[in-house]
C-alpha cells in the first residue's frame, strides 16, 4: 500500500472471506476471520497470481524510473578497493553502481559471490505438486462450485499428537501420525482459477529442482483423504514437480562492510511454501 501499488493490485486479487483448518479427513479444526484479521491488523489479505503481481509491481518500477535490461545474466561481482561493487555479467560487461542488491533467489549467483564460495540451499526432504485448475470446471459440479463462489484459503493436514511432559532436555517429539503429506487450495484471478499445492516427500535425484509429474502418481497420493481432493484432481490434466528447499538464516552479515551490496528475499532467508510467501 505504501508503495502505491493498491489501485493497480485491486484489480487483480482475490479477497478470501477466511482460512481454514482441516484434518486430512476433512474435519474443521480451525477456522480465522480474514475481515476481522484486516481490521486488528489493518492490512487486507489479497490472493494473487504471481504473474499479475509481478506486472504491477513492473509498472510500478518504470513508473517511478527503472530500467529494465533482459537477457543480462549476473555472472559474479566485484568488490573493489574503494568499497564499491561491480557486477560482472555473462557477456563480460561490468556494472558498476552505488548499491547491488543480490535478490536472485534460492539459488542465488550473488550470494556464492558474496560468500566467496558454493553455498547450495539446503533440501528440505519435500516436494511441491504445483497445477491450477480452470474455475469453470469447477462450477459444474455442485461441491466444487461452493469453493469459487465463496473463496476461502483451505489446508489440509495432518494430525501430530502432543508431546507428553518431560524434564530432560533435547527430547524430540513423537513422530507425526498419519500421512507425511498437506494440501493448500485457494481462489485466483476473480474466480476464473483454482490454485492447489500438494506437498509431499521428495523422490527427486539431487540433480533435479522442477520436473513434469505423473497425474495419476499424484492422484493415487490423495486418493484417501477428503474427498473434495480426489474430486479437485480429477480435474487436472498436467501438472509439475519442484524440489523445496530452504536458507537457514545463518549469514554472519547481509551486506557487505562499505554498504554498496546486500541480499535480500529468498537468497538470504528464503521462506517455504508453508507460508505462501512466495
Amino acid at each position: 500500500m505504501r508503495w502505491g501499488l493498491a489501485p493497480a493490485l485491486s484489480r487483480y486479487r482475490t479477497s478470501p472471506r477466511c482460512v481454514n483448518m482441516l484434518s486430512w479427513r476433512g474435519e474443521l479444526l480451525a477456522s480465522m476471520s480474514f475481515p476481522a484479521a484486516a481490521e486488528k491488523y489493518g492490512s487486507p489479505f489479497w490472493d494473487f497470481h504471481r504473474a499479475n503481481l509481478h506486472k504491477c509491481l513492473l509498472e510500478r518500477a518504470l513508473e517511478l524510473g527503472a530500467v529494465i535490461r533482459c537477457n543480462a545474466r549476473v555472472d559474479t561481482l566485484d568488490f573493489g578497493s574503494g568499497g564499491e561493487t561491480t557486477v560482472v555479467l555473462g557477456d563480460g560487461e561490468r556494472v558498476t553502481a552505488d548499491l547491488v542488491i543480490g535478490a536472485d533467489g534460492i539459488y542465488s549467483r550473488t550470494r556464492e559471490a558474496f560468500v566467496g564460495h558454493a553455498d547450495p540451499p539446503t533440501k528440505t526432504g519435500d516436494l511441491a505438486y504445483r497445477l491450477l485448475l480452470d474455475a469453470e470446471e469447477m462450477l459444474k459440479d455442485p461441491e466444487l462450485a461452493e469453493m469459487v463462489r465463496d473463496p476461502q484459503v483451505m489446508y489440509w493436514l495432518v494430525s501430530c499428537p502432543p508431546t507428553p511432559p518431560s524434564t530432560q532436555a533435547n527430547i524430540l517429539p513423537p513422530p507425526i501420525q498419519g500421512p507425511e503429506k498437506h494440501a493448500v487450495t485457494y481462489v485466483l484471478r476473480g474466480g476464473r482459477q483454482f490454485n492447489m499445492v500438494l506437498l509431499v516427500p521428495d523422490d527427486l535425484p539431487d540433480s533435479t529442482t522442477v520436473v513434469p509429474g505423473n497425474v495419476a502418481e499424484m492422484r493415487a497420493l490423495y486418493a484417501d483423504w477428503d474427498p473434495r481432493i480426489p474430486r479437485l484432481l480429477s480435474l487436472c490434466t498436467s501438472v509439475h514437480k519442484w524440489k523445496l528447499s530452504i536458507r537457514p538464516d545463518d549469514l554472519p552479515a547481509w551486506s557487505n562492510p562499505s554498504g554498496s551490496f546486500v541480499l535480500l528475499g529468498d537468497a538470504v532467508h528464503a521462506a517455504l511454501p508453508y507460508l505462501a510467501a512466495g
